[in-house]
């Protein structure tokens, strides 16, 4: 692509990151949206959102917590689905607090949550208390 002259933009970029984050290659898709930052594409809200998202999934709760802030302080508006990917990912990894309190913020940020919001925290909180669903 770039060696026909085609530049890669945030679209590209975060496609990428999504095939990288699915295949479980995290770190990968952390030194591309790093290179994205060096090379002034704006990374998209669904590249913060999978990142995010597996970050958790692996238990690398304070890299995660260090991309959402980041991403904040990039001036770049979270959306409902991040917040929710990253409560139900705090959950998964035993951070019950770290949902509670994203959720908190989620209203604090003018979000309202949505039924797969609350079915993740939900989950959180069944974890929490050891209980099986069947």
């Amino acid at each position: 692509m770039v060696k026909e002259g085609c530049k890669p933009n945030s679209a590209t970029y975060s496609n990428l990151i999504n095939g990288l984050c699915n295949d479980r290659r995290v770190d990968e898709a952390l030194v591309l949206m790093d290179e994205m930052v060096e090379k002034r594409v704006e990374p998209t809200v669904y590249a913060y959102t999978d990142l995010t998202s597996v970050l958790c999934e692996e238990g690398r709760i304070r890299e995660a917590c260090d991309l959402v802030s980041n991403t904040r302080k990039r001036g770049l508006q979270l959306n409902v689905h991040t917040y929710t990917a990253f409560i139900g990912g705090l959950g998964k990894s035993g951070g019950i607090n770290f949902a509670l309190d994203w959720f908190h913020r989620m209203g604090i940020d003018g979000l309202v949550s949505n039924v797969v919001t609350h079915n993740a925290l939900i989950m959180v909180c069944v974890k929490e208390a050891g209980l099986r669903l069947h």
